[in-house]
């Protein structure tokens, strides 16, 4: 085997098309691989277009990757709504085909997996059964079990997988403004004006005729097919690896397995932020979130119960909450009439570092298992110890007492009572500032240690698997 590899990343889209800190995550690997004279090559589903356009696969370069593209798939990815229709995840003829040719034309050495969006689960097959690549896979999230990615239901509760035949039926969506906001982004990344404006006139109609060629929606064994037909794909995955701890563990419980590798990652806007050095405690403690009130199962309910209830005991000019990235309608209202709150909107990564300048504290209070939570990572980089629920990863960083607080009732009673001991005796944010700069080398991850991880990873597999591509015939 020679030093450099033919390593074929699999995920969905690509920025600007899509943000976020798995894609974020993915093209830095990709790039660090490249830079380190790996032919590296990326397969996804991509751009959506307004109609009923037949897929396609394009090829395009970008800093040296090569881009294989199906743009306009059968699969359409809704993110925490699932994949449409669902019956199509489990196997897909055209995505299928579209795969073998660039398997055959690019000749990978193994596959690396980052997620399945958009992309029917029978790829896994055929790389490993046909083709006899080995194949590694990130667990960026919990897709492989739960269509809508978070293990977490709308009734605000933990899924534990006993009866997905239903309770994902109960769970997905429809996934028709999702669709339109794929078109939308992939007219900004195209910027097509005049038929922006077409599809903004014939919009209704496609909408209209979308809802009644629609279909009846999926009975329930598609979906107990899919979680079986994906607990067999993850036993025989040859290397999966998660973010986090508890993320190993939650797949090592529904897998048997025993040899999930545990890698913690970083992203380059983290690694350049440079840690905050208070000499004082604050006169009045400023909290703030970064996309915490995005959702409920990021914690949204919990922040805005949380700050009724400190205003209630008459500390509301204590402390400030400032409140990053999008707020889901069911807070947005209480949340402006508070006065400590300031609804910041959104941020961009570059901005980051001079935002969290003035943060005294983070707040993670997420009801879903974080697989890892960058968002905590990013408090941590700075030096800003974290209030956390102790869900998924983010007991990987919140050392109770040292790099902050776990919040283990995960309620917002919890998170109060929290709050109101900082607010009460800020000068225990110094000790706490300290002890993650001491700790920054164990607690941010090196990126380019880990990719050396990967490569290492990656010859074990091929290794043990005896070859490199084998052609089907």
């Amino acid at each position: 085997m020679t030093e450099a590899l033919r390593i074929l990343h699999i995920g969905w889209g690509f920025r600007p098309l899509r943000n976020g800190g798995l894609i974020a995550y993915a093209e830095d690997v990709m790039e660090i691989q490249h830079q380190r004279g790996h032919e590296v090559a990326y397969f996804c589903a991509g751009r959506v277009h307004p109609g009923w356009r037949r897929p396609r696969l394009s090829q395009w370069t970008r800093d040296g990757i090569t881009v294989f593209e199906i743009e306009d798939p059968r699969l359409l990815h809704a993110g925490d709504e699932g994949n449409f229709p669902p019956e199509r995840e489990l196997s897909e003829a055209e995505s299928e085909t579209y795969f073998r040719q660039v398997i055959d034309t690019f000749r990978p050495d193994l596959l690396h997996v980052h997620e399945m969006a958009g992309l029917p689960f029978s790829l896994l097959g055929i790389a490993s059964r046909v083709y006899r690549l080995p194949v590694a896979m990130t667990l960026h999230n919990y897709f492989m079990f739960c269509p809508t990615l978070n293990l977490y239901r709308p009734d605000g509760t933990l899924c534990d997988l006993e009866d997905p035949s239903s309770s994902c039926r109960d769970c997905c969506g429809s996934g028709r403004h999702f669709r339109e906001h794929l078109v939308q982004r992939t007219f900004d990344l195209e910027a097509k004006t005049v038929a922006r404006g077409l599809h903004r006139v014939l919009r209704p109609v496609e909408t209209l005729a979308r809802s009644v060629l629609g279909g009846a929606p999926p009975g329930a064994e598609v979906f107990a097919a899919r979680l079986q037909g994906n607990l067999e794909h993850l036993r025989r995955i040859d290397l999966l690896i998660a973010q986090s701890s508890r993320t190993a563990q939650i797949y090592e419980q529904r897998t048997g397995r025993t040899d999930i590798q545990v890698l913690h990652s970083s992203l380059p806007h983290i690694s350049a932020l440079i840690p905050r050095v208070p000499v004082q405690a604050p006169a009045r403690v400023r909290f703030a979130t970064l996309n915490g009130c995005l959702a409920p199962f990021k914690g949204a309910g919990i922040i805005a119960d949380a700050v009724d209830l400190l205003v209630q005991k008459g500390l509301g000019e204590r402390f400030w909450l400032d409140v990053w990235g999008e707020v889901h309608a069911s807070v947005r209202s209480r949340l402006a009439a508070a006065e400590p709150v300031g609804l910041k909107g959104r941020y961009r990564e570059q901005d980051l570092d001079a935002i969290l300048n003035e943060v005294d504290v983070g707040l993670m209070p997420s009801l879903c298992e974080e697989v890892y939570g960058y968002a905590g990572i990013e408090f941590m980089a700075k030096g800003i110890p974290v209030i956390g629920n102790p869900r998924g990863g983010i007991t990987d960083y919140v050392l109770d007492g040292s790099t902050g607080w776990l919040n283990v009732s995960c309620s917002a009673a919890g998170l109060a009572e929290i709050m109101e001991r900082v607010i009460q005796n800020p000068s225990c944010l110094l000790p706490l500032n300290q002890e993650i700069r001491a700790r920054r080398d164990t607690l941010i991850a090196d990126r380019f240690s880990h990719v050396d991880r990967l490569i290492a990873l990656y010859k074990q597999i091929i290794t043990r698997k005896g070859q490199h591509h084998v052609d089907p015939a």
